[in-house]
């Protein structure tokens, strides 16, 4: 088993306290062809000041035999395109080259290498080299260690604009670790564990001692049978939220989910996903 990437360094953690929720009312409709290019199509109902829009995003993927992968190209609502390419175990098995941007070349590209020691990446942005930056992971023993860093090359930004650490121990059951942001000015430390088959917990506790905040979340997952999954999860500012998954058919997938906000249910949010494909 590989390496995650540094952003997916807690990503056993944040699952627990992403995966599922939404504010959004979304159809997503996912079809395939024969030749293997992938269709998505996502269409999303939104209202402001008493007026109901649908926005939508038309997609599609498709992967060679050859390793080079369109893992995007999705036309937005504005009209612009978003693409990501990938070109897979070039020159040996886990090094890759990817481009992640617009149609115009505004974005970032960048090789990444991975295998069951390390995940390294060094990434620019475009067009003009603006920036710099490259992560990495190392993994011995069940622990984990991991640094990111960004370099502006610019006139607006010179110099180091972001830098982080995390450190990470994990078993079959459980997970924990402790990462920084914004620059080493947050601290944040989570916790994963696995009780019993279906049942997941999730510890989050985040400090940020130039702002004087603390905050302690708790999370819960639990998969009444192969079909269906519940979660919930809340803050110590009283942020309360609850999702739920259902598979209805083969190809049709609902999630709903609702948040009361601090406390106040007069300001409750939530929303439906309805997957089909």
């Amino acid at each position: 088993m590989s390496v995650p990437k540094y952003e997916d360094f807690s990503k056993t953690v944040t699952a627990v306290f992403d995966d599922d929720y939404t504010t959004k009312n979304v159809l997503k409709v996912k079809t395939k062809t024969a030749g293997g290019v992938i269709f998505n199509i996502e269409n999303e109902r939104a209202s402001s000041k008493g007026k109901v829009s649908v926005n939508g995003k038309v997609g599609i993927k498709y992967a060679h035999s050859s390793g080079i992968k369109l893992d995007k190209l999705q036309m937005k609502p504005d009209g612009g395109l978003a693409v990501e390419l990938v070109a897979a175990d070039m020159f040996s098995p886990g090094f890759d080259i990817f481009y992640k941007g617009d149609a115009a070349l505004n974005g970032s590209a960048g090789v990444n290498y991975k295998d069951e020691f390390v995940n390294v990446k060094l990434e620019a942005d475009l067009p003009e080299f603006e920036a710099v930056g490259g992560s990495l992971v190392a993994t011995m023993n069940d622990f984990y260690a991991g640094g990111i860093a960004k370099y502006g090359t610019g006139s607006k930004d010179s110099g180091f604009v972001d830098y982080n650490i995390a450190l990470g121990y994990k078993q079959k059951d459980y997970f924990a670790s402790a990462a920084t942001e914004s620059s080493m000015s947050v601290f944040k430390a989570m916790a994963f564990w696995n009780p019993c088959p279906p049942a997941n917990l999730g510890l989050q506790y985040t400090l940020n001692p130039e702002a004087g905040e603390q905050k302690v979340s708790l999370g819960t997952t639990y998969a009444c049978n192969p079909k269906t999954k519940l979660r919930a999860k809340a803050d110590t500012d009283l942020t309360v939220s609850a999702a739920f998954s259902q598979q209805c058919a083969k190809n049709l997938t609902v999630v709903g989910s609702a948040t009361i906000p601090k406390g106040d249910f007069q300001n409750l949010k939530y929303g439906v996903t309805i997957n089909l494909g």
